[in-house]
């Protein structure tokens, strides 16, 4: 039961009356009118005056249009009663609503329509003592009709006073709630089906990335360690395909997922301090086999001005990136895939980055082009036959973007290409990179040796902006007649850049021929190759190549290559050297500092710990597996490991609670925990849903890595353990 301020007919327009106080208001005005007679003048204070003129006749008049007006109300019971409760006043919505006439009610006291109960406990009399009291009383309860049905009725009650303060009786509103009420149970019943319905299918979802991650960890862990042994070229072949196909399955269920985070709202992106630069090379690295493999030359620009210090979500920022990278390069079958990277627009505090994917692909029709960004929508119905794909992709891209505070769109002509575009934004972070010290390198001539116009332009625009003077070859022939005529006169190229693969004379040629002539041999050379292509150091040699690079270059990559060749002219000695991101055949390079670290894997699926056991050790530690968590406390009191690999669902005592123990166990008082505290815990879950991450973390876990897991994301891992102290 709830009451209202007393009610003030200043304003029968009162902000903020529901439409029964509204209602309540008006039946209340026609009562005032009724009053008014006991406070207008005399019959002969009017005297002269016309019939229309006299008060009471006006107010008569007045009185009876308000009356046809609340009798014509049929939603609403609008009645009057005197100070005792009785019925004066009766519309035809009272009849309606409560069945009797105004014949048969006028006079009778109001608490006939209450419930016999209610009438046993003197409700009625309370109303309008309330009601007296306060002004208004309002109130949701049940009433009785003529015919002994019962209702849900809204109710108010006001009180009138004369312009003496007394009270002249009540005005009194009933509206009939019964189908609203049913309405409304209706309504949250379906609220709630649907949020048992969402709930059901965030389980089934989180579920179902364990069931389906777990042996997927299996499948490509295993696969990796595989390429990293002795197989014969076959046996190569068919480990490729598996993980091949094994990433091709992940990036399917990645997207359903996603696209169900998106349905669900839970789509959530992070802020974190990152490196522009670094995200987007890192990106095109994913593909570049891929790119090189279809014959497609996969190139990068980033202009001078982009602020490379954010803060914002790399990881997402990179699924944008690869979505459109891989969709460029599946649906090139020659020519180029090109990404530029450029400032859009910035303030002090915040830069809009965009970014522009460009390919010579198949291209896309008008028609075909409006239901791109539409979940489950490909560009025709062989799509998904010719190149697969779900076509979640662009629909997960463009809420991400929107996340992110940016546009999204493209420009496509039929067998002319398309072009991707995005914009996000980011905050600056004041501590930019070091810009880079170009003394080494500054004012060198280098001559580009490149048959793709793309590569030539983007190299020119890199080595202008370290200072150094660049000019372009098309072929291996142009390069000679130019190297050779800047040699005689008297201004000889220091450096060249060549292409791996050319038209008629490739880079290794070119670089015979170079070195076979001692007027231009002296130049020092850095071969740009694909993945594909690594040179081996004998190699390396055999053509007086000083270093190698692996496209697309990445800038850092690139300068260091430049240096180390330039290094050379003074020290010629010195052994040649490929750098270039490792790919998974390939072993990683580990700091003495890293071997020092035991490791303990927890992991009660036997494939996942073989695979975490060999990952750890190809990265150079030694590691035990252990299969649930009461085995990890117990290893971990009696080994003192620095580092924890805990997967999170595990029998008896799963990751969260063995991390909880632990952490309890390291807040004992000094000299209790029997191993050095903090160890290091880093989840390595097959759950990949949001919230997931916050859950470990805040069971106390200190980092996070979800399955399957890649050599390169483990050894990062360890890496931010390494940065917080831990003696790895």
């Amino acid at each position: 039961m709830k009451t209202l301020a007393p009610w003030r007919p200043v304003n029968l327009l009162w902000p903020g009356l529901n439409a029964v106080s509204a209602a309540a208001s008006v039946v209340t005005a026609i009562l005032l009118l009724r009053l008014i007679p006991r406070m207008v003048p005399s019959k002969n204070s009017s005297a002269g005056r016309s019939p229309l003129q006299n008060p009471r006749d006006a107010l008569h008049a007045s009185e009876e249009r308000f009356r046809l007006l609340v009798d014509a109300v049929s939603d609403y019971a609008l009645l009057m009663l005197d100070p005792s409760g009785n019925v004066v006043s009766w519309n035809t919505g009272a009849e309606r609503i409560k069945g009797y006439k105004a014949d048969e009610i006028i006079g009778r006291h109001f608490s006939c329509f209450y419930l016999p109960e209610a009438i046993a406990r003197g409700h009625p009399e309370a109303e309008l003592r309330i009601a007296a009291t306060e002004g208004r009383y309002t109130e949701e309860g049940w009433r009785v009709r003529k015919d002994g049905s019962r209702f849900l009725a809204e109710v108010v009650i006001t009180a009138i006073r004369n312009n003496n303060g007394e009270l002249a009786g009540f005005a009194k509103v009933t509206r009939d709630i019964t189908e609203r009420q049913k309405f409304d149970q209706q309504l949250r019943k379906a609220k709630e089906a649907a949020e048992s319905a969402d709930a059901a299918k965030g389980n089934f979802l989180a579920n179902m990335s364990h069931e389906i991650r777990t042996p997927m960890n299996g499948v490509i862990g295993l696969t990796g360690l595989m390429l990293n042994s002795d197989l014969d070229p076959q046996q190569r072949e068919f480990a490729e395909t598996i993980r091949a196909s094994g990433e091709t399955l992940l990036t399917i269920i990645n997207d359903i997922l996603d696209f169900s985070k998106v349905e669900a709202g839970k789509l959530l992106i992070e802020l974190l301090d990152f490196d522009l630069i670094e995200t987007v090379e890192s990106s095109l690295d994913l593909l570049a086999e891929t790119a090189h493999g279809k014959g497609i030359e996969l190139a990068c620009e980033i202009a001078p001005d982009v602020h490379a210090s954010l803060r914002g979500d790399p990881g997402r920022l990179r699924q944008i990136l690869i979505n459109l990278i891989g969709n460029a390069v599946k649906f090139t079958t020659n020519g180029e895939v090109l990404v530029r990277v450029s400032m859009a627009s910035q303030t002090e505090t915040h830069a809009t980055v965009q970014f522009d994917i460009k390919d010579t692909g198949v291209g896309i029709s008008p028609g075909e082009q409006a239901a791109l960004f539409k979940p489950f929508s490909q560009a025709d119905g062989s799509t998904t036959r010719k190149y697969g794909g779900t076509g979640l992709g662009l629909a997960i891209a463009k809420h991400l973007v929107f996340l992110m505070g940016g546009q999204i769109g493209m420009e496509s002509r039929l067998q002319k290409g398309s072009k991707f575009w995005f914009t996000a934004k980011f905050e600056k972070l004041m501590a930019s990179a070091m810009p880079r010290d170009t003394k080494m390198v500054g004012d060198l001539r280098v001559l580009i040796v490149d048959d793709n116009a793309t590569n030539r332009q983007i190299l020119r625009h890199q080595l202008l902006a370290w200072k150094m003077r660049p000019d372009c070859a098309t072929s291996g022939e142009d390069a000679l007649k130019m190297m050779r005529t800047a040699a005689s006169e008297g201004r000889p190229y220091g450096l060249a850049l060549l292409d791996f693969q050319m038209p008629e004379m490739d880079g290794l040629g070119l670089a015979r021929a170079i070195k076979s002539d001692p007027v231009i041999g002296l130049t020092r050379l850095v071969m740009l190759t694909s993945c594909g292509q690594l040179l081996s150091t004998a190699e390396l040699q055999e053509f007086g190549i000083d270093a190698c690079v692996v496209k697309p270059a990445k800038q850092s990559r690139l300068f260091d290559c430049l240096t180390l060749a330039i290094d050379r002219m003074t020290n010629p000695n010195s052994s040649p050297e490929t750098v270039a991101p490792r790919p998974a055949s390939f072993p990683f390079e580990v700091p003495p500092l890293l071997l020092k670290a035991r490791i303990l894997i927890a992991d009660d699926n036997r494939t996942n710990c073989t695979v975490a056991l060999g990952q750890v050790r190809e990265l150079g530690y030694t590691a035990e597996a252990v299969a649930d968590g009461l085995e990890v406390i117990r290893a971990q009191a009696q080994f003192s490991y620095d580092v924890i690999l805990m997967d999170c669902q595990m029998p008896d005592l799963d990751g969260y609670e063995a991390t909880k123990i632990i952490r309890r166990r390291e807040q004992a008082p000094e000299g209790r925990c029997p191993w050095k505290a903090p160890v290091h815990i880093i989840a390595m879950t097959a759950h990949a849903l949001h919230g997931d991450r916050e859950k470990c973390l805040a069971a106390g876990m200190d980092d996070y890595i979800s399955k399957p897991v890649r050599t390169h994301e483990l050894k990062l891992a360890l890496e931010r353990a390494r940065g917080a102290g831990t003696a790895v």
